[in-house]
């Protein structure tokens, strides 16, 4: 086999081996990225900041979570939707810079809210 055949195969190998890769970094790329914290029910955050904690209940059998931390002499409120990885529980961080700030902070938990549609019959 001539050296031209080799380094083609080679490089066409590598090629391969790459889309390989870049597909399954597509399909399994929200495992990766997003990892979602789950915290029980009655789990309880503790943060060196007063808070409020509240639950939203949008549709049956979906509870969405939320943090509220007041600031003193407020100058406004910061809105802050957590998507799909971790969990409210560092939200106390976010919390402590917005009320140097004077803001107060409302962190709302959105987990993947999946609908399947169906067709209703006629």
């Amino acid at each position: 086999m001539s050296t031209a055949w080799i380094i083609f195969i080679v490089v066409l190998s590598a090629l391969l081996l790459i889309l390989i890769a870049l597909f399954l970094l597509f399909v399994f790329q929200e495992r990766l990225i997003f990892k979602p914290e789950a915290v029980p029910e009655d789990y309880q955050f503790e943060f060196n900041l007063p808070f409020e904690e509240l639950f939203f209940e949008p549709r049956k059998g979906v509870r969405l979570n939320a943090v509220l931390f007041k600031a003193k002499e407020s100058k406004g409120l910061c809105l802050f939707f957590h998507g799909h990885s971790g969990s409210n529980a560092h939200l106390g961080l976010c919390g402590r810079r917005n009320r140097k700030k004077r803001l107060g902070l409302f962190g709302l938990r959105l987990p993947r809210l999946r609908q399947k549609h169906r067709k209703t019959p006629s």
